[in-house]
């Protein structure tokens, strides 16, 4: 009798997600609200909020279009926070756990009037801290361990890397979104910072780090400052080393002591599960955190983009029609809007007694880029006043382009001020005395102004047209009146 080979514990998992927003408008409708799909877990489609609108700020994005692998062979995965004895929960308050599959999702949002925002998670077994670490940066364009060895990290499991469109990652897409940005190739459509507003040139977007216990990951990242050769070679080659801070997220987590790492510039964190409430990454609130960081990466990437499209029309608004002016004049009103959305979302979070706020981990990361924030709107609202009055003025002052003369006056201008000026060449000069050609000069421009001049209906040769009278009207007056 041979024993059944005892099942495989599972391992712990993480969860690694990159939000990449892309240059690509979005539509001035409205999307469609789509609900949560099943079978998705813990991935971002399965945690799309039942009411997004109803306490929070953001508008709501709407999931254009996904793809989900999962990997049975590779033996099940954990996630969920991990306790350790030493700092074990009591029995009444247990985390919550998922074990399931790794797996790989990629999903593409819309976010009303905030353009599209490509989202990469892969759930797996590997140890946390591996794309985030201290001498390495995802998203610094530029190096060969940085935003293109990421983005193609991400898309490995479906086959494509940063060369590829979007239609290659959603087939088919370009049915539902008829754009020719969808077969670029994804590393030229995404968001570049802008010097002014940024302190170096990195790809805009966020990369998170989600582990059931993160806590040796944290304490490596939020170290002293780094010093030697390696530290000296990240300097040089990605301008600075990056500064992680320590921050809690709940005043009672499942592990004591337990902290988020959230970088300088706040476009990368990691979370350690063990920092939440007793609910777990599948509980209430924590549940809906990554989802709610959507709308917070759209909006922070269109400071640079609504920044280099202002400069756009103040280079070019000389030569913009009417038509142009107008459209220029509702995109700094659309600037306007989202700067106010932008305060919107930079305001702290309302937590509820013994409940973790959905927006919490936004809120963190505006804090830390706060800053950055206060700057980028500082310049984009003088930027709005000056593009507002340039095309203003530039819309007032323009006129209508000059009417082309009559068929007929220009018939006979072309004929008359050549025929005039061979016949003056023909007669000597010596001929006429100075007092005798001032008249003629006035009689020719004269002339010429009679000719250039606007007629009426039926007159457009400057000559009063002929008009047939009536025979019978002669005859009356002929024989006077009472015939």
């Amino acid at each position: 009798m041979h024993a059944e080979p005892m099942p495989s514990p599972a391992r712990a998992g993480v969860l690694k997600v990159m939000f990449l927003p892309l240059d690509v408008a979005a539509s001035r409708l409205p999307p469609a609200a789509v609900p949560a799909v099943a079978g998705t877990e813990p991935f971002l489609p399965a945690r799309i909020a039942d009411a997004p609108g109803a306490d929070h700020v953001e508008r709501a994005p709407s999931l254009l279009a996904f793809r989900h692998l999962t990997d049975p062979g590779d033996g099940p995965v954990a996630f969920g926070p991990v306790r350790r004895p030493a700092a074990d929960t009591p029995p009444s308050a247990p985390g919550r756990t998922r074990v399931g599959a790794p797996g790989a999702c990629a999903s593409l949002w819309e976010v009303p009037g905030g353009g599209l925002v490509l989202v990469c998670e892969e759930l797996t077994a590997e140890a946390p801290g591996t794309v985030l670490t201290w001498h390495s940066d995802p998203l610094f364009d530029g190096a060969d361990t940085g935003f293109r060895r990421a983005l193609d990290a991400f898309l490995a499991p479906f086959r494509v890397t940063a060369d590829a469109g979007l239609v290659d990652v959603f087939p088919r897409l370009d049915t539902r979104l008829p754009d020719p940005a969808v077969y670029r190739p994804l590393r030229e459509v995404v968001v570049r910072t802008a010097r002014p507003l940024a302190a170096e040139r990195t790809v805009e977007g966020l990369v998170v780090e989600v582990a059931g216990d993160g806590s040796d990951a944290v304490r490596r990242l939020v170290g002293p400052p780094r010093s030697g050769t390696l530290a000296d070679g990240v300097s040089r080659a990605s301008g600075r080393l990056r500064i992680w801070h320590p921050e809690p997220l709940a005043d009672a987590p499942v592990r004591a002591g337990a902290r988020l790492g959230v970088r300088d510039d706040a476009r990368a964190m990691l979370v350690d599960l063990g920092a939440a409430d007793r609910h777990g990454y599948l509980g209430d609130g924590t549940r809906e955190m990554l989802y709610h960081l959507i709308c917070w990466v759209g909006a922070r990437a269109h400071l640079h983009t609504d920044r280099r499209r202002l400069l756009g029309h103040l280079r070019t608004h000389r030569s913009h029609d009417r038509a142009q002016l107008l459209t220029a004049l509702d995109e700094v009103a659309d600037v306007r809007a989202r700067l106010v959305e932008v305060a919107l979302l930079c305001a702290p979070p309302d937590d509820a007694p013994g409940r973790i706020a959905p927006t919490r981990l936004r809120s963190l990361l505006a804090h830390r880029a706060s800053a950055e924030i206060d700057g980028a709107r500082a310049e984009l609202t003088e930027l709005c006043a000056t593009a507002d009055l340039v095309l203003h003025r530039r819309l007032h002052t323009a006129r209508p382009r000059p009417q082309p003369l009559p068929a007929a006056p220009a018939v006979l201008s072309a004929i008359a001020l050549p025929a005039a000026a061979t016949a003056a060449l023909l007669v000597p000069l010596q001929h006429l005395h100075p007092p005798a050609l001032v008249p003629a000069a006035v009689s020719a421009a004269l002339a010429v102004a009679f000719l250039a001049a606007p007629r009426r209906d039926g007159d457009a040769a400057g000559l009063v047209p002929f008009r047939r009278r009536d025979p019978r009207a002669l005859r009356r007056r002929d024989a006077g009146p009472g015939v």
